[in-house]
């Protein structure tokens, strides 16, 4: 790599931009075998948040567990458990006011 180029993450597979702009980083996954884990990262947030806005992120992510247009209310929950998920330990947002 050269000096200009970030390192990959480590165990990464594959790393690309979605025509949306979104960009995402596929890794090796062992543990749990079979399983896959997704993250959503999203560059902003509570640290930019301006004095009249502050909370706003940590609205959004609560938001994220909610009803869409595809989803009825509960629903991602009830589909990510049946697929052995637990909601807290494997299905949680966070969003803190330093970063």
């Amino acid at each position: 790599l050269g000096s200009e180029e970030p390192l990959p993450p480590e165990g990464c597979v594959a790393t690309g931009t979605l025509t949306n702009g979104v960009t995402y980083v596929v890794r090796t996954n062992r543990k749990p075998k079979s399983r896959a884990e997704l993250r959503l990262v999203v560059k902003a947030g509570s640290l930019v948040e301006g004095e009249d806005q502050l909370g706003v992120a940590h609205l959004v992510e609560h938001l994220l567990f909610c009803a869409t247009k595809k989803f009825q209310r509960g629903e991602l929950v009830k589909i990510i458990e049946a697929a052995g998920g637990s909601f807290g330990a494997d299905l949680n947002a966070y969003t803190a006011h330093h970063e």
